[in-house]
């Protein structure tokens, strides 16, 4: 069975690089012919602990008129991207599995566009830093976690998704997508947007008093909107600080790139969810607007969106 992953930044590079050294035959589906040509020509490069991996994939550009033949499809695009892809998607979802993989809950409001289909939620706590068209580092060691969002697939379709997995690349089936979105939305919500203002490592939020406080503001907020048990959770993002301490947050490389981030589904979502029930979040709204300030400067200088 071979599996299609849409998108090729950090995190559809890295998956690839594992599942095809899992025996998984892969082809990704880029934004540019560019990347396609560069990953079709020379594979895809993974460095982890400072060994290399390399790995021979199939390479495509994302067009209307490519007709997916695989029965799993990943999609790893950003959010503020699947609104480009849905049109692909829609015309390829016909007794696909689709895995979905993306920072936030935005997405789930398109999802009922896909019909004919199953569903699986996905989230990835790996750290992944994208080099090149073609190249990626895998920073720090995870979990790839995934929920049906529709009805359960069939003991083969399970099977082969967990055969995917190594030690490096651990997978994880979880029983409510629901707590596994918005457990991945707090770490979110909490350290990306606080690292990306103060231009930090993420483990840097544990050992700076003042930004640990900034830190404990934020994530009682975001609890309090998405009605989350706290001490459990307090504990996770903790875990991922440490886990992840000398990383630099997507969110952080997304700002000294120029590139758009995803605020407006991380922070935006929760900005939302708090007025739809009268809540006030003052340090939401002041890291939100804060980060919508670095992306209104650096467009004004030429951003460019971008994987």
């Amino acid at each position: 069975m071979a599996v299609s992953i849409i998108g090729a930044g950090a995190i559809g590079l890295l998956i690839a690089a594992h599942l095809k050294h899992a025996g998984v035959e892969v082809t990704l589906y880029t934004r540019t012919k560019t990347q396609a040509k560069k990953l079709e020509e020379e594979g895809v490069y993974l460095t982890y602990d400072g060994n290399d991996r390399h790995v021979r994939v199939r390479a495509n550009k994302l067009t209307l008129e490519e007709k997916i033949i695989d029965p799993i499809i990943i999609v790893t695009v950003k959010q503020y991207q699947l609104a480009t892809v849905l049109p692909f998607l829609k015309q390829n979802s016909d007794g696909k599995t689709f895995i979905f993989i993306q920072n936030g809950m935005g997405h789930l409001s398109h999802l009922k566009e896909l019909h004919h289909c199953q569903i699986i939620l996905g989230i990835v706590e790996h750290g992944a830093t994208k080099i090149n068209e073609n190249k990626v580092i895998h920073t720090g060691l995870g979990k790839t976690k995934i929920a049906y969002y529709t009805e359960k697939g069939n003991h083969s379709l399970c099977a082969f998704i967990q055969s995917w997995g190594t030690p490096y690349f651990p997978i994880e089936f979880q029983t409510d997508w629901y707590e596994m979105l918005a457990y991945k939305l707090v770490a979110n919500a909490v350290i990306n947007p606080l690292t990306a203002i103060f231009q930090v490592t993420n483990g840097t939020l544990l050992t700076n008093d003042y930004l640990f406080k900034l830190m404990r503001n934020l994530f009682h907020e975001t609890v309090r909107v998405l009605e989350l048990e706290e001490q459990k959770l307090w504990d996770y993002v903790v875990t991922i600080c440490k886990q992840t301490a000398k990383n630099q947050s997507s969110m952080l490389r997304d700002i000294q790139a120029k590139r758009r981030t995803e605020i407006d589904a991380i922070s935006g979502y929760i900005i939302e969810r708090a007025k739809e029930q009268g809540i006030n979040v003052p340090y939401t709204i002041f890291i939100f607007n804060s980060i919508k300030a670095y992306e209104q400067l650096d467009k004004k200088e030429g951003r460019q969106n971008g994987n």
